[in-house]
């Protein structure tokens, strides 16, 4: 039998799993990590950088969100979206060209969240539909957002419609 000598008084609780409700949370990434694509039959598995986003005020202070930037995925669609949303993080967060993802840690800005319904496989879950400045402004049109001067964050541009918009 495995010896524990474990406390738990000194941790909090976890909860249930239960998404946050639909809203706009203040949040700043606590932890980004690479990841690989669950293998399924007749796909290419793919990297993947994933976020932690923790909420930082109100109610919900504390609790995780989740979002998969898929900036290497075989499907172009799926790459451009990745894109980007990072370069709207990136907007967001003032770290335009960031060499690494810790660079976008700590820095508040608010997301729009959903709720992604259960299915036969999944549990309901949350995922962010939006993403804005900390002060809950959107990110204005083309090279127009505040960041430093004689700076234009790649990928800021609209190159079209997105998959999506197209019909």
């Amino acid at each position: 039998m495995p010896e524990l000598n474990f406390d738990s008084a000194k941790w909090e609780p976890i909860g249930d799993f239960t998404p946050v409700p639909v809203g706009e949370y203040l949040v700043t990434i606590t932890s980004s990590e690479t990841k690989m694509t669950a293998p399924q039959e007749g796909k290419t598995q793919s990297e993947y950088i994933n976020l932690t986003l923790t909420i930082q005020d109100g109610q919900y202070k504390g609790r995780k969100l989740f979002h998969g930037l898929h900036i290497a995925n075989p499907s172009v669609d799926a790459a451009e979206i990745a894109k980007r949303t990072l370069s709207a993080i990136c907007v967001i967060t003032h770290v335009p060209r960031p060499k690494h993802t810790e660079e976008l840690h700590a820095k508040p800005f608010m997301v729009k969240v959903a709720i992604r319904p259960a299915s036969d496989k999944y549990q309901a879950t949350n995922e962010i539909k939006g993403w804005l400045f900390a002060d809950g402004s959107k990110i204005k049109a083309q090279g127009t957002n505040a960041v430093p001067a004689g700076v234009t964050p790649a990928g800021t541009e609209k190159k079209g419609k997105l998959p999506w918009e197209k019909k």
